[in-house]
């Protein structure tokens, strides 16, 4: 599995103390910015297809602050845990 990977022009924040509570938090798009991001060969290899379409998946994270982060999803069928030879069983 590779490395973290924000999403790049996407920036969340937390909620408004009088946001109802159906409100998770709220966000920008920098559209120069993402359209970089999703040309860019570094997030190449993690698109996958869905009806012919091109997609990127991704997760939605609540930092401590409560502010919201986007982390591209890496994980790809077939990739191994990391193991160690030195454990005693």
């Amino acid at each position: 599995m590779a490395d973290k990977m924000y999403l790049a022009g996407i920036r969340g924040f937390k909620k408004h103390d009088n946001a109802p509570d159906f409100v998770l938090g709220s966000g920008v798009i920098n559209l120069k910015g993402l359209k970089e991001f999703l040309n860019s060969k570094e997030v190449e290899p993690y698109f996958t297809d869905y009806k012919g379409e091109k997609q990127l998946p991704f997760k939605v994270l609540r930092a401590k602050d409560g502010s919201l982060s986007f982390e591209v999803d890496t994980y790809k069928k077939g990739d191994k845990k990391e193991t160690s030879d030195d454990l005693p069983f």
